[in-house]
This record gives structure tokens, C-alpha cells and sequence, in this order.
């Protein structure tokens, strides 16, 4: 057996794919998608939004409109529109001779004067999705948090992001337009009208915002997964992600149908079917049937404890044929340590197991465990109660441990 460096990028980098191709075979619905890529990466749905939301703020259509803003700016589309002003102090504009009789006999003043003074207005359908645009980038950046975190990189980014938004939409000419969500006539209009290419960066970000934050599409739950999550994910989280998949293509080459139901129903790794044999493969979730009768939580529960706590391995896989079932129980440990040390707290993990889930393992086959420890070249042996191996060897040991049930 061999230790491994743990390349942090080059893990990521392995399971950047899989992991979308996990979660969308999964999930039908968008929604449905960001349950299971928040089960599958241990995350609250919540935190993957903000992680799309940040996807948005840094994207490169947000930077494109800010460095526009500059020459933008002075070539706002205006409007000209007339106000019809009544005073005796002042004349502005063509003189509205009818009105202005009619106000002098009414009021008795000879000297007051009606006008139409024409005026530039910037509260136009191009500068209503500008000024949006520019609203969603300030509102987004300060829902992440991320404008007030003291990091010198993502940190400062969004912060600075933030800060640009805020000092454009401070401007006259901006300040008093509203930013409501533009409809799809709005957008419309500003597609059509002359001005569209000096407005295509605000059109770009309105619809980015559509995609990542009004409904957090699939594109934009992919960035956030590849992009983000995976990146903030922590090292023993990725390397059971590394091993999970790993166990899934042993499977498909030792003949098993893959299907997956998700992750979001009982923690649900994947499901499989060879001939009459069913397997589900759990993932940091420990199925009712083997926690049931626990000695770890039993005990627990005899003491004057505030709240029981469960044993859960990082994977569990049921297997059935006919009226049996089969338990094995899978640990994996690494990052940090040697493969022979891993491999040890893999070990020491998987006996504390067997104590705990006694009232169900007692009757159950040999081995009942299996570690999986960082490293290369750990040869199984499937002559123990517990067998350890590494991820290049799974597929050698899930070929002896997942034979027929009776054998």
C-alpha cells in the first residue's frame, strides 16, 4: 500500500463532472436539483442560493455592465416632455396664450404668464432596466453577506461590486427612477429600440438575474455546485464523494443497473439491480432497520442526556434477495494521515459499529465492514469481519464482498 498527497485541486478537479451528472440524472426539477446537490454536499438549499447569488455578482456580465457605467452615463436615452408652468415672475418656453388669458381674468393678474417649458427626463424604459440592473447587483451582493466579510479576495470582490452599484444608482440622473422588475414588454422595448447595444449590458445582467436569482436554473445551479460549492466544500466531505463515486463505477462494471430515486428521500446514495438482488447504497445516513435497537443510542437514552445522539457510517449499503438482507457498512478516512493510519480509523469507526448495531449485525454475514482509506495499493482481504482497501482497489473488493447471499 502506498500514502497519497492530498491534492486538494486535483480532488476537486476529479469529481468537478460527477457530481452534476449525479445530481441531474436525480432530479427532474429545479428544485428537485438543489435538494439533492444540497444532500450530496451536506449543504443547506439555502446556502447553495447564496452560492448562485454570488455566481451572479461575479460574473463576468456584472463587470461588463460596471465598466460601461462610465461612458454610459453620459449617454443616457432621454426623454423630452413639457410642463405647463403658470407665473407672473418668469417666462420659460413658447407662451400658452389661451390658458394664460383665461388665468388672467380668473385670478385679475396682468402680468402672468402659462408656458410649456420642454424638459429632458431619464425615467425611460432603457434606464429603468439600467437602473434595475444596478439594483439587483447592490440587493444580490448584500444578501450573500459577502460585502462585509474582511477576505482579500472573494470578500473584496463583492464588496467592491456592492460599492460601484451603490455610487451609480447615487447619480442624478439616475436617483429617481424606480427600479421595479422589468416586465417582458419592458425588455422587450429596450430590445427593439436604437439604444440597445449601449444597453446590452444592463439587458445581460436583468437576464442573468432572472436565471440565478428569480429561479435558480440548472445552468445556474451547475456553477454553483462546480464552482463553489465544490471549492468551500470541506476535505473529508470531498473525499467521501471521491469514494461514493468510485463504488458507483465499480458497480456498473460488475454488472449492476444503476438507478437513482435522490438523495432528499432517506438519504439515498443509489440503487441497484442484478438479477433478483436489490441494492441501496446510503450516504451519511443510517436506514431505521439497522438503527433500530442501537446500544449506542439505548444507552444514551438511559442517562440523563438532553439529546441522543446516532451512530451514522459514511455509506450503508442494504442488500436483499428474496427474504434476505445483507448489511455492510462502509468508513472512509484520509486527508491528513498515512494510508496505514487511515485505514486504522477506518477500523476503529467500523468495530464501534458492529457494538452499536449488534441487535442487527449479530446474525448477519462476515465481512459486515469496509474502510476506505486515502491512498493506493491496499490489497482487501475478505477473510475478516472488517475489510480495508483504498479507492483503487474498491472495485476488487466489492467484487468478492457483493457476491451471492448464500455463498
Amino acid at each position: 500500500m502506498k500514502t497519497q498527497a492530498w491534492v486538494r485541486a486535483d480532488v476537486v478537479a476529479s469529481v468537478h463532472d460527477d457530481v452534476w451528472r449525479f445530481v441531474s440524472q436525480a432530479a427532474q426539477r429545479e428544485e428537485g436539483a438543489l435538494l439533492e446537490a444540497a444532500a450530496l454536499l451536506n449543504m443547506r438549499p439555502h446556502e447553495l442560493r447564496t452560492l448562485a447569488h454570488i455566481q451572479f455578482i461575479v460574473s463576468p456580465e456584472v463587470r461588463r455592465l460596471l465598466d460601461a457605467m462610465p461612458q454610459l452615463i453620459r449617454k443616457l436615452r432621454t426623454a423630452t416632455i413639457s410642463e405647463q408652468e403658470t407665473s407672473a415672475e418668469r417666462v420659460r418656453g413658447a407662451i400658452q396664450w389661451g390658458p394664460t388669458l383665461s388665468n388672467r381674468l380668473a385670478t385679475g393678474l396682468p402680468h402672468l404668464y402659462v408656458t410649456a417649458p420642454a424638459r429632458r427626463a431619464y425615467d425611460t424604459p432603457e434606464n429603468q432596466v439600467l437602473a434595475f440592473a444596478l439594483q439587483a447587483i447592490r440587493t444580490t451582493g448584500r444578501r450573500t453577506g459577502w460585502h462585509r466579510s474582511a477576505s482579500p479576495e472573494l470578500g473584496a470582490r463583492v464588496r467592491d461590486t456592492v460599492a460601484e452599484a451603490e455610487r451609480w444608482l447615487r447619480t442624478r440622473m439616475l436617483s429617481k427612477i424606480r427600479t421595479d422588475l422589468p416586465t417582458p414588454q419592458l425588455i422587450a422595448r429596450v430590445r427593439a429600440s436604437r439604444a440597445r447595444g449601449r444597453y446590452q449590458p444592463a439587458l445581460d445582467v436583468a437576464a442573468l438575474h432572472n436565471r440565478y436569482i428569480r429561479r435558480l436554473d440548472r445552468d445556474a445551479l451547475r456553477h454553483a455546485v462546480q464552482d463553489n460549492a465544490l471549492v468551500t466544500s470541506k476535505d473529508d466531505r470531498l473525499l467521501e464523494l471521491v469514494c461514493g463515486f468510485a463504488i458507483e463505477r465499480a458497480l456498473k462494471k460488475l454488472g449492476w443497473e444503476i438507478r437513482r430515486p435522490g438523495l432528499v428521500a432517506g438519504g439515498l446514495f443509489l440503487r441497484a439491480q442484478r438479477d433478483d438482488t436489490r441494492l441501496d447504497l446510503y450516504y451519511q445516513s443510517t436506514p431505521k432497520d439497522l438503527s433500530k435497537g442501537s446500544l449506542y443510542y439505548t444507552i444514551q437514552r438511559q442517562h440523563p442526556f438532553s439529546r441522543a445522539g446516532a451512530l451514522i457510517p459514511d455509506f450503508v449499503f442494504r442488500i436483499n434477495k428474496t427474504d434476505q438482507t445483507r448489511w455492510l457498512l462502509v468508513e472512509v478516512k484520509g486527508v491528513e494521515r498515512s494510508v496505514s493510519g487511515s485505514a486504522r480509523a477506518a477500523l476503529h469507526d467500523l468495530l464501534a459499529y458492529r457494538r452499536a448495531f449488534d441487535p442487527v449485525l449479530a446474525e448477519g454475514m462476515t465481512p459486515y465492514g469496509l474502510g476506505i482509506a486515502w491512498g493506493s495499493s491496499l490489497s482487501p482481504s475478505t477473510n475478516v469481519e472488517v475489510s480495508l482497501c483504498t479507492p483503487d482497489t474498491v472495485e476488487a473488493v466489492l467484487a468478492q464482498l457483493l457476491g451471492p447471499l448464500d455463498s
